[in-house]
């Protein structure tokens, strides 16, 4: 007797001759079933594709691309996570939720080897920051000036925050605050101010981690004495 393990799609039919006691030749024929015990490989991608923090700005289009190197692709599914219902996976979908939606998927062969479920992460924020400069503020020079400031944004947690310091509409200084949560107050300590004694406008800058910028800047007064 023997055995033989083949990978590929297409059974194989046979007729194998030998010797059977004292019948020369004797035919049987037989059957070869073709051996697949690997699981298909799904790949998700999303269009537009996110950037560098894997945030988008709009609506976005998620392609399942399913390969099996022994019987082929049988169905691939796809669900948000935690459902109790699978969907089967026909063509891309849209996704335009805001904030993050995570969705399982997986494959199954024509063997029935089903792959281990992934999963997909989509983040998408279409919304601005808003932003606020929390006072006036009065220092003296070569001391240390105290800025208080909000930012607000309906999805993203964290926004990057810029302030600039202006006298009679020109710019003076710029301070980069760098990325600080949002919906919550801020008090930034860290400037010590050296510019000359008079009155300037401070500006609150933000943008979230989508790539959102806030359209009208929040604005308070700055006194150097």
């Amino acid at each position: 007797g023997c055995s033989v393990a083949l990978q590929g799609e297409t059974a194989l039919v046979g007729t194998i001759w030998h010797d059977v006691g004292a019948n020369a030749n004797q035919g049987a024929a037989y059957v070869f079933s073709l051996l697949d015990d690997g699981s298909p490989l799904t790949v998700a991608s999303s269009t537009p594709a996110p950037n560098a923090g894997g945030w988008n700005r709009e609506a976005v289009s998620i392609t399942l691309s399913a390969s099996d190197a022994g019987s082929g692709v049988s169905s691939t599914q796809y669900r948000l996570a935690g459902a109790p219902h699978w969907t089967t996976y026909t063509a891309p979908f849209a996704v335009s939720k805001q904030g993050l939606s995570t969705y399982e998927y997986r494959s199954t062969d024509k063997a029935g080897n089903v792959e281990a479920i992934k999963t997909l992460k989509v983040r998408i924020d279409s919304t601005y920051p808003l932003t606020k400069a929390l006072g006036n503020v009065t220092v003296t020079r070569g001391r240390r000036a105290t800025l208080c400031l909000r930012v607000d944004d309906s999805v993203a947690p964290q926004a990057t925050v810029t302030v600039k310091i202006y006298r009679r509409g020109v710019l003076k200084k710029t301070l980069k605050l760098g990325l600080r949560a949002t919906k919550r107050k801020v008090k930034y300590t860290g400037y010590i101010c050296q510019l000359p004694r008079g009155t300037y406008t401070w500006k609150v800058y933000a943008t979230d981690l989508a790539g959102n910028s806030a359209k009208s800047p929040g604005q308070k007064v700055l006194k150097v004495k």
